[in-house]
């Protein structure tokens, strides 16, 4: 799935995160957790990806079980011209 340098950038920064859970610095420990999230991102998306598509995997849209896109909570008035 990632690639080697990614695969190290992410071990690095939950090494970082480790690190920093051991002391009581709550801002280093948030920082942390948001590097490794944006770190992770990557991941996270290649991850979804391959779920989306197993499920969908042979399946035409009638199979989905999705009628329609989602409707808007509202319907968007017409402008008004003077």
């Amino acid at each position: 799935m990632l690639g080697f340098g990614e695969q190290r950038k992410v071990d690095e920064l939950e090494g970082k995160l480790r690190v920093v859970l051991s002391g009581s610095d709550y801002h280093a420990v948030r920082r942390a957790i948001d590097e490794l999230n944006e770190g992770t991102m990557h991941l996270a998306e290649l991850m979804m990806d391959a779920a989306v598509g197993s499920a969908l995997r042979g399946k035409n849209m009638a199979e989905t079980g999705v009628e329609e896109g989602p409707a808007a909570p509202h319907p968007i008035g017409k402008a008004e011209f003077s």
